[in-house]
């Protein structure tokens, strides 16, 4: 392999942050989809000099704290009161919730 494509490996690699994979191009097409950093080496070496790769979903991934998600579920968080004669029981918004985490770390 050559040293111009181990540099462009070595930078791809730098530029991307935790990839959920790798898209590998031969000859302008794409050939693979790459699901471990170990396999782009071997790829680009078997498709050299005309083989590249990009690394897909390289933001980082954004994080909420267990307080900021426990503050977000107590919104959504409601109790029934339509069982006659017995104790009220929680109900969850599930899918309400899950929009509002998301917002929330987008916000980030």
């Amino acid at each position: 392999m050559s040293q111009e494509r181990i540099d462009m490996l070595k930078k791809m690699i730098e530029q991307s942050v935790n990839p959920a994979g790798w898209i590998g191009y031969y000859e302008g097409k794409i050939a693979t989809f790459l699901f471990r950093q170990e396999d782009v080496p071997r790829f680009l070496e078997n498709t050299d000099p005309v083989g590249s790769v990009v690394p897909v979903y390289t933001h980082p991934a954004k994080t909420l704290t267990d307080a900021e998600i426990e503050e977000i579920a107590e919104q959504y968080k409601d109790v029934d009161y339509t069982l006659l004669d017995e104790e009220p029981f929680d109900v969850f918004d599930h899918r309400g919730f899950a929009r509002a985490i998301l917002r929330k770390a987008q916000e980030k």
